[in-house]
């Protein structure tokens, strides 16, 4: 094989394969109808009749129709001209500050949108009161969850360690958060599965996903010591055999080509071949990824559904 040759096939062994996205470490959410939050009791205290009779109120309460019936660009829409309606009262509260912005919060996490629920409480922080513990326990929980979604554990955190040490929530959250991320293995800490009475279900939940689950690392090393055994490690099988005849195609007719004298030709499939191979390789890891993230699915969550042990299934109060 001369010089030449031997450059053009390993430039295109750094060009032929194709990237592969990444699989996003992803948290286990549960899905909450709207009338379902809706069924919950009224945050007290009761709306005044002076209350009642103001811009503001009259435009919370619109939102939580809005939100009720799943509207959740309309209900937010309205809960914003709420807030700042209020701020022009004389006679508004913080308390009643924080009954919306937790209205705002609950809202945008129920339309799965994280980002702009963590946005309204940064910039309000300061301008709210929560005189109810469970108002106030509402709002933890549901921040809690919208900054791990977002892969803000420090704040996660510092949302979470605003909860008493002896605290119900506290060890919900905690095991949720334990079982809900991505990294669930065991074994888990025993004290917030011991206080709920749940560790003999976390246990066994658990260990029936560890020992089903798959290694990422071991489905890409075994599609590189022999391609498609990877695919076949995490039961797809098709593709398994795809990726062995592919490879075991290409790389006979560069073997042919060179054999023939036609190095262009050889150096064309053997491009091709580097790529089935390479993207084998990454594919067998994302789709062992992939597998575990359905084993978590239909293992772990059916078991936090089960104690509402998500955010949204620990609500005291509706809109």
């Amino acid at each position: 094989m001369s010089f030449r040759t031997a450059l053009v096939l390993i430039c295109l062994m750094f060009t032929s394969c194709m990237k592969m996205p990444k699989q996003e470490e992803t948290f286990l959410t549960h899905t909450v109808f709207p009338a379902a939050i809706a069924r919950l009791p009224t945050p007290p205290p009761a709306m005044s009749p002076e209350e009642n009779s103001t811009a503001w109120c009259q435009e919370y309460t619109v939102g939580r129709a809005f939100a009720a019936e799943g509207d959740y660009y309309r209900a937010t829409t309205c809960f914003h001209r709420a807030r700042h309606l209020l701020s022009t009262d004389a006679s508004s509260s913080p308390e009643r500050r924080a009954q919306i912005v937790r209205a705002l919060i609950l809202t945008y996490s129920l339309a799965g949108k994280p980002q702009e629920a963590v946005d309204v409480w940064e910039k309000e922080l300061d301008k709210v009161l929560f005189s109810n513990k469970e108002l106030a326990e509402d709002t933890i929980s549901l921040l809690f969850e919208d900054y791990h979604l977002l892969k803000r554990e420090v704040d996660a955190e510092k949302i979470f360690s605003s909860l008493p040490p002896q605290n119900v929530l506290r060890d919900k959250l905690s095991l949720f958060r334990e079982i809900a991320s991505e990294s669930a293995r065991l074994p888990f800490s025993e004290q917030p599965a011991t206080k709920l009475g749940l560790q003999k279900e976390v246990e066994e939940a658990t260990f029936q996903f560890n020992n089903a689950m798959k290694s990422p690392f071991n489905a890409a090393l075994y599609n590189a010591l022999l391609p498609g055994a990877g695919y076949f490690y995490v039961g797809q099988y098709k593709a398994a055999a795809t990726a062995l005849l592919m490879n075991a195609l290409f790389t006979t007719a560069t073997v042919q080509f060179f054999a023939v004298h036609l190095p262009a030709a050889a150096i064309l499939s053997g491009g091709f071949e580097l790529g089935w191979y390479g993207g084998g390789i990454m594919g067998a890891k994302l789709a062992a990824e992939i597998y575990n993230q359905h084993l978590r699915e239909i293992i772990l969550k059916p078991l936090l559904e089960k104690h509402s042990l998500f955010p949204l299934q620990t609500m005291h109060y509706t809109w």
